[in-house]
């Protein structure tokens, strides 16, 4: 952290760029820094389940409904991206590949004919607009809403010092989760913009249009002029935008 300090924020910002997609958003464990300017000793996930000395913190973290839009519409819509096999999308292999399952599954065929066969039962026989959402939230699930859904369960039980029963729902476990500060949420709201517009251009599945992908929440909140056109006073989302401001605010003022 002490050399990153020292490091001007355009060099910062360009040399991030430059990274490949999985490596820029890879944790670093400090490990050669003197003890007492370490800043991450190990893996985010790892100190939640092992380090008893870190402090209790509220959290607050979301998902869209169109998380994996990036990916779904990229195998769509290249002919490059997607791996066919006769006239269907060979499933196994894409999973196989595109969710590393290699890396930790004793026999990664059968855990993506598994997948598969939850997701998409009768195979992909062509490219209908259920199919579509069915590997959009296949992809979603895997790379953004269960990270999601371990993290928020992880930091309950460091807040709570117990695991959230499984059988909690509805009010109840609402109220549990906002007294010990771990709130979630699932960002719907359509969008006019969006950082895959490219892409949604190319196809005309139901609901793709203004459905907000990964990161697309982030035009009601933060002023982004060289992403998405600015949310102005006369926008027919600003009443939304300034609600959406006001949760984070509070979150922040107050947890």
């Amino acid at each position: 952290m002490r050399c990153l300090k020292t490091v001007q924020v355009d060099t910062l910002i360009s040399n991030a760029l430059s990274l490949p997609n999985q490596l820029s958003f890879t944790f670093c464990v400090d490990s050669g820094s003197a003890p007492n300017d370490i800043f991450l000793p190990d893996s985010p996930i790892q100190l939640l389940e092992k380090n008893d000395s870190l402090e209790e913190v509220p959290v607050i973290i979301g998902v869209t409904s169109g998380e994996a839009l990036f990916e779904s519409l990229t195998m769509f819509t290249d002919p490059e991206a997607v791996r066919f096999q006769g006239d269907a999308l060979n499933v196994t292999e894409t999973l196989v590949q595109d969710f590393h399952l290699g890396l930790s599954a004793r026999d990664p065929i059968a855990l993506a004919c598994t997948i598969s066969d939850f997701y998409l039962p009768n195979g992909i026989k062509n490219f209908s607009t259920e199919i579509f959402w069915n590997v959009t939230n296949m992809f979603s699930d895997r790379m953004y809403v269960h990270p999601a859904h371990v993290i928020s369960r992880k930091q309950f039980k460091r807040n709570l010092g117990q695991e959230l029963p499984k059988e909690i729902r509805g009010s109840r476990w609402r109220k549990e989760v906002k007294k010990k500060g771990v709130f979630i949420y699932y960002f719907t709201h359509p969008v006019d913009a969006s950082h895959v517009e490219d892409l949604k251009a190319l196809v005309n599945y139901e609901g793709v249009k203004d459905a907000p992908a990964h990161g697309d929440e982030l035009q009601f909140l933060f002023p982004m002029d060289y992403r998405f056109p600015p949310i102005t006073p006369d926008h027919k989302y600003i009443n939304f935008s300034r609600s959406f401001v006001k949760l984070w605010t509070n979150f922040a003022d107050i947890g």
